[in-house]
């Protein structure tokens, strides 16, 4: 069987974009899958932490801050080797990279361990194409090399100005990395086509796929959460971020409330607790905080929209995960969600405002009805588009495409290469 290492800064978060709940799947394609973060939270038999012990964390620490403090974003750390002298990591007949930034790995880092090996990269966010932030959002200079930036407290925020410089060495290390880039969405691939890498990096298309399994109806689901039926149920992710929308959220549901007081609210609010005591009293609320992921379902089920007025987002599995539970997602322009959840046929897209986000709730509410009538539709749209079983198949065939293509690459420069002797 054939060997794939999945690289990541953690494998607990974002454990469904990184294979490693993907292994049983990917092993009945001939992939043997296993996981390998610099934080492991996991047991040892499904994810590998490196060697990271006081020492090496007080000195990863240190060249975080004077990598920030020089807008070297990553410039220092020296952890690759953490890596290669892993058995798993020697044996890999691919590398997967995922979330290689974050104050962990470097430029070296990066081609250290890519040498010898075929090594595909999905690129989860649009860091690899700016020189310091995570993501760009309205800001376009990426396109012609971040010559200097706007705002050196986006995250990942820089003390010095050194994005055209940090964004001039990621192209030349990825170049001569020559990986696989994969990204999850049409937008993504836009993103990184305008981007500095031009049309010499290969980048495929292949949207996540979406475990999908039948645990309870919508009527159990509400009876489980104290709801009614006649409840219109809203969910979103409470979170207060630049990137997430939530004081625009917050506002247009405020909106709604004062201009229909009677509608049978009621509202589930993910991860951060606390955040609508405007509504105390008023529309009930339940915080279940950050769910994992066995549970997620139970909620989705529950509701009747998912609202995700996200100012950056690279594919949005929630939304897609409400889809395939039935709850009718919002969404807001300007990221990959619209096109996603298909809007306007299985879901609803607005600009992002708060007077265009109020508007699509008012309708949306007061058509409830016609919401749930079309909800098998969006299931079956959703079980189509996202289907995991799909996405392992497509996933294990890229990694066998790539190293056909590493011996190719590797067979032409033995054959353009002066002979000794």
């Amino acid at each position: 069987m054939k060997r794939v290492l999945n690289i990541s800064k953690r494998d607990a978060i974002g454990r469904r974009f990184t294979n490693l709940d993907l292994a049983p799947r990917l092993a009945q394609h001939s992939w043997h899958s296993t996981n390998c973060a610099w934080h492991s939270s996991i047991s040892p038999d499904l994810s590998l932490s490196t060697k990271n012990g006081l020492l090496r964390r007080l000195s990863n620490r240190v060249r975080g801050e004077v990598a920030r403090a020089q807008g070297n974003i990553n410039g220092y750390f020296q952890n690759a080797e953490t890596i290669t002298s892993l058995p798993d990591y020697q044996a890999a007949d691919v590398l997967h990279f995922h979330i290689m930034h974050e104050k962990w790995l470097s430029l070296r880092d990066w081609k250290l361990l890519a040498r010898d090996k075929a090594v595909v990269w999905t690129w989860h966010d649009p860091y690899m194409v700016t020189g310091h932030c995570l993501h760009p959002i309205e800001c376009d200079r990426f396109q012609t090399g971040c010559l200097t930036c706007p705002d050196l407290k986006r995250n990942f925020a820089i003390k010095r100005d050194r994005s055209h410089k940090n964004l001039l060495e990621k192209v030349a290390a990825v170049r001569e990395i020559d990986p696989l880039v994969i990204v999850a969405s049409p937008w993504m691939r836009d993103v990184v086509e305008r981007s500095l890498y031009g049309p010499t990096l290969r980048v495929k298309t292949i949207p996540f796929g979406v475990e999908f399994s039948t645990q309870c109806t919508t009527e159990e689901a509400r009876s489980r959460l104290g709801l009614s039926l006649n409840h219109i149920v809203l969910g979103f992710r409470a979170v207060n971020s630049e990137y997430k929308g939530f004081e625009l959220l917050i506002q247009a549901l405020e909106g709604l409330h004062r201009s229909y007081p009677h509608l049978p609210l009621a509202f589930i609010a993910f991860e951060d607790k606390g955040m609508c005591p405007s509504f105390e009293n008023k529309i009930p609320v339940i915080e279940p905080g950050w769910v994992g992921d066995d549970s997620m379902q139970m909620y989705y089920r529950a509701m009747d929209f998912f609202l995700m007025p996200s100012r950056a987002e690279t594919f949005g599995l929630m939304a897609i995960e409400a889809m395939i539970s039935g709850a009718c997602p919002i969404v807001t322009h300007g990221t990959s969600l619209a096109h996603l959840v298909h809007a306007p046929v299985h879901g609803i897209a607005v600009e992002h405002t708060v007077e265009a986000l109020q508007n699509a709730l008012q309708m949306a509410c007061l058509n409830v009805g016609l919401y749930k009538n079309t909800s098998e539709a969006r299931i079956q749209f959703a079980k189509q588009a996202y289907n995991i079983d799909i996405f392992s198949k497509e996933l294990a065939a890229t990694y066998d495409e790539e190293i056909e293509y590493r011996s190719h690459t590797q067979f032409s420069a033995r054959q353009e290469s002066p002979s000794r002797g």
